[in-house]
């Protein structure tokens, strides 16, 4: 007969270890402007889940690799790696414990071709003795292409530790493992209508081309209608579209750098079937996020940008002049449980329309009155 302790020393030989990408499976990135310099950018966060019995130690850095795959079906090297973080990246991951990591991808032209760059967000987190870690890959172009992540663990053989066990450390046989594809548009973006679209949508940006700013002297914020999107739904499907908290506004100034900006909220907000709009086929809808302009305390003039859920962006305008506005439409749920404001009750709302779309820049000016 086998006791209950020796059932409870074996440990799995299992490496059960699940990597996945949060962003949409479709992603569009509209070629940047050669001529102005622009760099086109979308998030991207790795998470990594143990769904092992033991406790196992991870590293991203030179154990998390990109793989695209080109329009023509070819795979697509990056150039060597850039790693500059020493041997305390490792960390270890309890039973069923996730991690991640937050990366940002960069289109933009270098030397007459087209780069796609990720490289570490140090928006989120920039560990002291951290330089830079990315993958560069060149030459490329117009089309669909296709991403995934690879992660190679540390060893081949990793020593484990179940926490249910005294001194049950063990070694395990340690495999790759990748996360899904996704798709990847780079598409030329149209400079007439200042539009991206791609398999029947459409999401153009929309800004008011002049802005008076209030007087130096005024303490008030004034409500605006700075920027907003609009979205054509050439499908032959009915469908959706997310506004809550799925526009996330980017601001440059005349030379192409990005301008001071913050977030904060204090409360969030529940959805509502109104920050879910309906577009039937050939049809469009647009839609403004709230906005107010005002100057603070040090005499800076700050715009501030609403995202539906209660929170609010900032952005710090150093002088008056010309800037340029875009948003990342990013949405991952295709179904929502929703407070109806018509009946008080939950409400299903489906067909939501799922994707990450840069849309092209457009001018402002900011003038005195």
């Amino acid at each position: 007969m086998t006791s209950e302790r020796s059932k409870k020393t074996k440990l799995p030989r299992t490496f059960s270890v699940q990597i996945q990408i949060t962003t949409p499976k479709l992603v569009v990135i509209p070629i940047p402007s050669k001529e102005l310099g622009f760099v086109s950018m979308v998030e991207f966060v790795i998470i990594i889940k143990n769904n092992t019995s033991f406790s196992l130690p991870f590293s991203f850095w030179g154990c998390l690799i990109p793989e695209i795959t080109a329009p023509n079906g070819q795979d697509i090297k990056p150039k060597e790696a850039i790693n500059t973080y020493d041997n305390e990246s490792q960390f270890f991951l309890g039973v069923g414990d996730s991690g991640g990591l937050a990366l940002q991808a960069q289109l933009y032209w270098q030397s007459n071709y087209l780069t796609f760059k990720i490289t570490h967000n140090t928006k989120y987190w920039q560990p002291s003795n951290f330089i830079e870690y990315s993958w560069t890959f060149e030459q490329m172009e117009l089309g669909k292409y296709q991403l995934r992540w690879i992660y190679q663990p540390i060893s081949h053989k990793i020593l484990c530790t179940n926490p249910d066990v005294e001194q049950s450390n063990e070694l395990l046989e340690a495999h790759t493992v990748e996360t899904p594809n996704l798709n990847l548009y780079l598409v030329q973006p149209s400079e007439k209508y200042n539009a991206v679209e791609i398999d029947g949508i459409c999401m153009r940006t929309l800004a008011q081309q002049i802005l008076t700013v209030p007087s130096r002297e005024s303490i008030f914020k004034e409500s605006i209608k700075l920027a907003g999107i609009r979205i054509s739904n050439n499908t032959a499907k009915h469908l959706h579209f997310s506004f809550y908290n799925t526009l996330f506004p980017e601001i440059i100034d005349a030379n192409g750098y990005p301008v001071e900006q913050s977030y904060a909220s204090d409360w969030i907000s529940q959805p509502n079937t109104s920050d879910f709009i309906l577009a039937n086929p050939g049809r469009h809808l647009t839609f403004f996020p709230g906005g107010s302009i005002s100057w603070d305390y040090n005499e800076r003039l700050t715009l501030h940008i609403e995202d539906c859920m209660g929170g609010t962006y900032f952005f710090w305008l150093p002088r008056l002049g010309n800037f340029r506005i875009r948003f990342n439409y990013i949405n991952h749920r295709n179904l929502a449980s929703v407070y109806d404001e018509k009946t008080g009750k939950k409400k299903q709302i489906e067909n939501i329309w799922t994707g990450t779309v840069v849309t092209p820049f457009v001018e402002f000016k900011l003038r005195e009155k």
